[in-house]
């Protein structure tokens, strides 16, 4: 399965015109290597819990109950593929600095990069509310998670904040220990 996912992954990557980044494009094998390393099997297909979606409209998962991370095969484009892996990543990374990739509880990123302190979550808080709004993003993730719980939701607005941000998303996996 491991090699099936890299392979997938890999040949959309190469296959698709490569579009110019301020960040180098995503190693997708190490990517994988790093999630499995932390006890996370991946996958690419159909992503969809069977009967909830129909295909082509989840475009990635990460469940942290299994720690099972999937990536649909519908997604095409190079530029997609990589942001789609990068906002899946984000919600392992939840995973790691809620109580670690064991347990299933997630926790934010902006309360652990804040270290508790208030006023600098806020000010995190603010950041991920203005990357929405300059990517034009804000209203799809609000119509989006609308049905998710509050603490679910922010998850969600930390993911798809970070999303543009690779690399940074990238330096928190490495910092993630399999427990």
């Amino acid at each position: 399965m491991f090699n099936r996912f890299i392979a997938a992954v890999a040949a959309v990557a190469t296959a698709c015109v490569s579009i110019p980044s301020a960040e180098a494009a995503l190693n997708h094998t190490v990517i994988a290597q790093k999630l499995h390393s932390l006890g996370i099997t991946t996958a690419y297909g159909n992503c969809a819990k069977p009967g909830t979606s129909a295909p082509g409209t989840i475009l990635g998962s990460y469940n942290s109950l299994t720690n099972h991370f999937c990536i649909s095969d519908d997604v095409t484009d190079v530029k997609l593929l990589d942001e789609v892996v990068v906002h899946e990543l984000v919600h392992v990374v939840q995973d790691c600095v809620g109580s670690g990739i064991a347990s299933s509880n997630m926790g934010s990123i902006t309360r652990y990069l804040s270290g508790g302190d208030t006023v600098h979550e806020e000010i995190l808080d603010q950041g991920l509310i203005g990357t929405l709004l300059k990517r034009n993003k804000l209203k799809h993730v609000e119509k989006y998670t609308a049905h998710l719980p509050k603490s679910a939701r922010y998850l969600e607005y930390e993911a798809y904040s970070l999303e543009t941000s690779p690399l940074f998303v990238l330096k928190l996996l490495s910092k993630c220990n399999a427990q």
